[in-house]
């Protein structure tokens, strides 16, 4: 059933993408196939550290002409938290105003990676981690109790992790640091979750030396 603009966010970058394959078959399975000329995926280009407003108007061009076979056109774009700003501000009116037949999905690590207004035109898909697909052994209260060599060595050892699974391993922390919060009112809890949260935004949004940014996170860790 089509849904209009939808945002999914959250979990680690597989269980998004399952997501959004969920949301897919559930309005034609058929759009899956390879080349299929009424989906359109959209990524960041290698040779970028962003998606353009170039990008958004193929996308917008993309929803012009109706359906070549299918009821309904998809366009998905993954890490969405890379549009400039730009960008996400050319895409307001065809999030607010999608044709009939189109459907839109955002995928980011977090909501707060996009400015609110493209935010509020979405009808939002939260992904929760799911403790036994995690990809790192850690739990963060396993983490916190290390020692000072154990620390920099696991900082050392995740810094050469592609972005991606880093972002997933971050997440998979965050997302446990919240369900502390959601059973108790924990100083610590609290203060490592906005210690992660800044860590990860700092990852994703700028060129800061990942193992700097991980010693620094794990020193400071409750």
């Amino acid at each position: 059933m089509n849904q209009g603009s939808v945002l999914v966010f959250g979990g680690n970058s597989k269980d998004r993408k399952q997501k959004i394959q969920s949301i897919v078959e559930s309005i034609d399975k058929n759009l899956l196939k390879i080349g299929h000329p009424d989906f359109l995926e959209i990524t960041k280009e290698k040779d970028k550290n962003s998606i353009g407003i170039e990008v958004v108007r193929k996308l917008i061009n993309f929803f012009i002409t109706k359906p070549y076979s299918s009821k309904f056109k998809i366009a998905v774009v993954y890490n969405a938290d890379l549009l400039t700003t730009q960008a996400q501000n050319a895409l307001l009116k065809t999030l607010e105003e999608p044709p009939p037949y189109g459907e839109i999905i955002l995928e980011t690590k977090a909501e707060t990676l996009l400015i609110d207004t493209v935010v509020s035109r979405c009808k939002k898909f939260e992904v929760r981690v799911n403790p036994s697909s995690q990809i790192f052994k850690y739990n963060i209260n396993e983490v916190s109790k290390m020692d000072l060599d154990q620390k920099f060595t696991l900082a050392e050892n995740l810094a050469k992790k592609e972005r991606n699974e880093l972002a997933d391993i971050l997440e998979g922390w965050i997302s446990q640091e919240r369900d502390v919060l959601l059973k108790e009112a924990d100083e610590n809890s609290y203060l490592n979750l906005n210690l992660l949260i800044k860590v990860r935004n700092d990852l994703s949004e700028t060129n800061i030396n990942a193992r700097l940014a991980l010693e620094y996170f794990l020193l400071n860790l409750k």
